[in-house]
């Protein structure tokens, strides 16, 4: 799916702009204050201003330096810590030149508005670190980008935001180009939509011939709701208008969507969405999808972890339909404990709905439920099976199956318990659910098998511990089923609370 070379591009562009930083003029924040005067004082407000004209703010001493043609850097080296900067009584001036923000840490400086308006409004390539961005609202409330360019988010966080009308916390729109997103290390947390979708984030390729690459990494989205779809992440793609979501070692938790998609919702086509090493944890849609709803898109499912969701209607964890020329696939991953059809209203499909071209190999899907009634507690529709599956109980889910599938059914021969232990803090940046010493799950796939959706060797698990191991201490190396590859100990025996 043409990764290697989306993120060969998204490096050259990061190395240009590092250059192109060393080179900018330096605008050092000395004051906490959001004014404008010749007073010897350098503000935010201040600086964002001689950044895009280029002009110093004010004649005395300890005014801003000016900015100039290249990308400037605003830095708060010279700013009393921790810092609070109120920009809730005037919006800070729109960024129109290239920029990047550079703050002493999210503990240390807060950006706070006042739930009605945008905190970063921006119109050029924007890069912004190091700080927390708290309470802003309208569209965009944390930054607004008015139109589609750069913008890169790292070690920062956004909370408390009320965003609306059509927009998240971080409102990105397209380019006839391709316009970048990066968000890395970064937390959106306790933010609440009143009107619209995606309340963290925003995707918008809204003109025709639109291209967005959007690569979000390391990343935790907790606690966000809005009443539209979308708890956390939205994407809207125009007519002939290309987008890349591209998620990897981030983590969603408790978001919900009073519609569909408790985590993330898009149901446009010219979308491709890539998740891996990623965990879902206790989202909510109270329509479909209470973690991920993703229709009308290509879709993968890597390494990652889908525990503890529902929703009202169908597929309390997963909700996929890939069309024609899409496809959608789940490999290496872990479904269960997920629950559909909270609001008693025929929902089907506790753990998965796959609709169209759907595809799974080598994954859990199991100990997943539907509240009212017992149809397709773990999957509902049709899906093939590309091998090395262990499903709980297929009742009511049309499965291409492989004869290397291990399959439950509660109107036969019962329902496969894959052993798995409670989620937890394994390693790596999210939580996973570790199999038992003696689950059907370990060492299971041949080498051969364990691979990407690139057809590549898989040499990672969700959380970027080797694969294979030989789990079971026969000297043998095989993949195990799910997102988790166990690593032999001696004393596991003992951890799994056997004498």
């Amino acid at each position: 799916m043409r990764n290697s070379f989306i993120h060969g591009l998204v490096g050259l562009f990061i190395l240009l702009i590092q250059t192109s930083i060393i080179s900018a003029a330096t605008i050092a924040v000395n004051s906490d204050e959001n004014i404008q005067a010749d007073d010897g004082k350098c503000t935010l407000r201040e600086a964002i201003l001689a950044s895009n004209n280029d002009v110093v703010s004010g004649s005395m001493t300890g005014e801003c330096a000016a900015g100039d043609s290249a990308s400037d850097l605003i830095e708060f080296s010279t700013l009393l810590i921790p810092a609070f900067i109120d920009v809730g009584l005037a919006v800070l001036p729109k960024v129109t030149e290239s920029v990047s923000i550079v703050g002493p840490g999210l503990n240390d400086l807060v950006i706070l508005g006042n739930n009605n308006d945008a905190i970063f409004r921006s119109e050029a390539r924007l890069s912004i670190s190091g700080l927390s961005i708290q309470s802003g609202g309208g569209y965009g409330s944390g930054v607004r980008m008015e139109q589609g360019s750069t913008l890169s988010l790292s070690e920062c966080e956004f909370s408390g935001h009320t965003p609306a009308d059509g927009g998240g916390v971080v409102h990105f729109l397209g380019l006839p180009e391709t316009a970048f997103l990066t968000v890395n290390n970064c937390q959106f947390v306790g933010n609440n939509q009143t009107n619209g979708a995606g309340a963290a984030i925003y995707l918008s390729a809204q003109v025709g011939s639109t291209s967005i690459d959007a690569q979000i990494s390391a990343s935790s989205f907790i606690n966000n709701q809005t009443n539209g779809s979308g708890g956390a992440i939205s994407v809207f793609n125009e007519f002939n208008s290309f987008t890349l979501l591209h998620i990897e070692d981030s983590q969603f938790i408790g978001n919900s969507a009073n519609l569909n998609g408790g985590a993330i919702y898009t149901n446009r086509t010219g979308l491709t969405v890539v998740i891996e090493r990623s965990s879902f944890i206790g989202n909510h849609a109270t329509a479909d999808g209470g973690a991920l709803y993703l229709a009308n898109v290509s879709s993968v499912l890597l390494n990652s972890t889908i525990d503890g969701n529902s929703s009202g209607g169908n597929a309390g964890g997963v909700s996929l339909f890939a069309g024609s020329g899409d496809v959608s696939l789940i490999i290496h991953s872990t479904i269960t404990a997920n629950t559909a059809n909270t609001e008693d209203d025929n929902g089907k499909g506790g753990g998965l709905v796959a609709l169209g071209n759907v595809n799974i190999r080598n994954s859990v899907i199991a100990q997943n439920e539907v509240e009212f009634g017992s149809e397709s507690p773990d999957c509902f529709g049709s899906a093939d099976s590309e091998g090395y599956n262990l499903i709980g109980d297929v009742v009511d889910c049309s499965l291409n199956s492989d004869p290397s599938d291990l399959l439950g059914d509660s109107s036969g021969s019962g329902v496969l318990d894959p052993m798995l232990k409670p989620l937890a803090n394994n390693g790596g940046l999210t939580l996973t659910r570790l199999p038992k010493t003696d689950s059907p799950l370990i060492d299971v796939i041949a080498v051969a098998a364990c691979t990407d959706h690139e057809d590549q060797a898989l040499e990672l698990d969700q959380r970027s511990s080797l694969r294979p191991e030989d789990g079971d201490d026969d000297g043998d190396f095989f993949c195990d089923i799910g997102a988790v590859e166990v690593v032999f100990d001696g004393d596991l025996i003992f951890q799994d609370g056997f004498e």
